[in-house]
C-alpha cells in the first residue's frame, strides 16, 4: 500500500488532538504521528481519495495537505520528531530506503528518530 505524509492546520492554532473525529479515522487507517499535526498513513487510496476521507472528519476552515511518499528513496528526506517513527515506515510500508556508501549495517538506514 502507498505511504502518505498528512498534514493538517487546525484553525484557532489548534491540534488534531481537538477533533476527536479525526483522531480516531487516523487511527482507524493506522496512522502514526511524526509531529503535532502531521501523520504517516498506509492507505489503498489516492492521495485525493485520502484527502476527502479525511476531510469528513474536519471543520470547515481547517486544511490538510496529503503527499505519496516514492517507492524508492530517491529523493533525499530528513526528520525529526515523534520516536517510532522508522519502525512504523519499516513495518507498513515497502519503501527502499537508500544505503550510504559507508553502510556496514545490514542496509537499514536511520532516517529521523
Amino acid at each position: 500500500m502507498p505511504v502518505y505524509v498528512v498534514s493538517f492546520e487546525v484553525q484557532d492554532g489548534g491540534s488534531v488532538d481537538q477533533l476527536p473525529a479525526l483522531r480516531k479515522a487516523i487511527a482507524k487507517l493506522k496512522g502514526h504521528q511524526v509531529l503535532q499535526s502531521s501523520y504517516l498513513v498506509n492507505a489503498p487510496f489516492t492521495a485525493g481519495a485520502l484527502k476527502q476521507y479525511l476531510l469528513n472528519h474536519m471543520g470547515e476552515k481547517d486544511r490538510i495537505c496529503v503527499s505519496k511518499l516514492p517507492r524508492r528513496a530517491d529523493l533525499e528526506f530528513s526528520f525529526h520528531g515523534i520516536g517510532g517513527t522508522n519502525a512504523w515506515l519499516r513495518k507498513n510500508s515497502r519503501m527502499e530506503l537508500p544505503v550510504p556508501a559507508n553502510s556496514s549495517n545490514g542496509g537499514q538506514v536511520a532516517i529521523g528518530d
